[in-house]
């Protein structure tokens, strides 16, 4: 995470309970929630490998107790085939889009492998009623495709008081959507952008987004 938790839960009074984290990896974030009192996780990841990475990972530290891992590439259109990438880079940069202002920032990081696979709405994942208890922080870290995956959530992000996602200021992933796109999209909700972290390469970040 591009920003510390801990200064931003002090500055703006975060208290959720519960985080539903689009694009898992390994769950690497899971001491983090565990810390700051977040007592239910739900884990989404589209790479059948680091699904089983991050349930080791969550056993390893102790935080199996109300966290589950969900195997689903989502977005948008249900039902659509995709490529999805893999990166040489622990599968961190892993996308269905494909590398743009990203190579020139991260030469370095290359797609070394590719699977197909179908998009899933978070909205068909979870029943209507699913997020509607307690207060709930989405975390997404989906590497250009955050949008997507936030219309694909329907009404649901109603359901949730705080977003923290990643943001591009360039085409960090080809046909990613860029910021402006992110803020608008995400204000119909009621969300407003209140932090945005350092920059990396004038490309991308993250940020938070609370209700006002």
């Amino acid at each position: 995470m591009m920003i510390d938790f801990d200064y931003l839960y002090e500055k703006f009074k975060l208290n959720p309970d519960s985080c539903l984290h689009l694009g898992a990896n390994s769950s690497q974030e899971a001491e983090t929630y565990k810390r700051l009192g977040i007592k239910k996780v739900v884990w989404v990841e589209a790479i059948p490998s680091m699904v089983e990475a991050a349930l080791q990972h969550l056993a390893d530290v102790g935080c199996q107790e109300n966290n589950s891992v969900v195997l689903a590439c989502v977005g948008e259109n249900e039902g659509e085939e995709v490529e999805f990438n893999i990166s040489n880079n622990e599968s961190q940069s892993s996308s269905y889009l494909q590398l743009g202002h990203h190579s020139i920032i991260h030469p370095s990081v290359i797609y070394i492998d590719k699977f197909k696979t179908k998009i899933q709405r978070v909205d068909n994942l979870f029943p209507p009623d699913y997020f509607k208890e307690g207060k709930w922080l989405l975390n997404a870290d989906l590497q250009g495709s955050e949008l997507q995956a936030f219309k694909g959530m329907g009404e649901l992000l109603h359901d949730f008081d705080y977003v923290y996602s990643e943001i591009n200021f360039k085409e960090c992933y080809l046909g990613g959507a860029l910021v402006e796109e992110i803020d608008a999209y995400l204000l119909q909700f009621g969300f407003n952008r209140v932090e945005t972290g350092k920059v990396v390469g004038e490309t991308w970040t993250d940020a938070l987004y609370c209700k006002s």
